[in-house]
């Protein structure tokens, strides 16, 4: 990221269920020490089997809660759904 991030680039995209919240902790660490940083976080693909219910309110607060924990962060930038199943829509 340091080095995308001399070149120019301030947005970053990770995911709650990338190499099980290591991507997040280094993305909030990063965003921390750069606060002119962007990012997104996709929530919502660390349950299995994914169902529909996994992207009902209370599962999403619980991502979210648990995405700002990780990150040690206050607030996300963006949230998206990950990959949610088409009943969701």
């Amino acid at each position: 990221m340091a080095e995308a991030y001399d070149h120019g680039v301030n947005f970053f995209g990770t995911a709650d269920g990338y190499q099980n919240g290591e991507s997040e902790k280094m993305v909030g660490a990063f965003v921390k020490q750069h606060p002119d940083v962007h990012f997104t976080t996709k929530i919502g693909r660390k349950e299995e089997p994914l169902t529909a219910k996994h992207f009902d309110p209370d599962h999403v607060r619980r991502y979210v809660d648990e995405s700002l924990q990780i990150m040690s962060l206050d607030s996300l930038d963006i949230v998206l759904l990950h990959c949610p199943p088409m009943q969701v829509y």
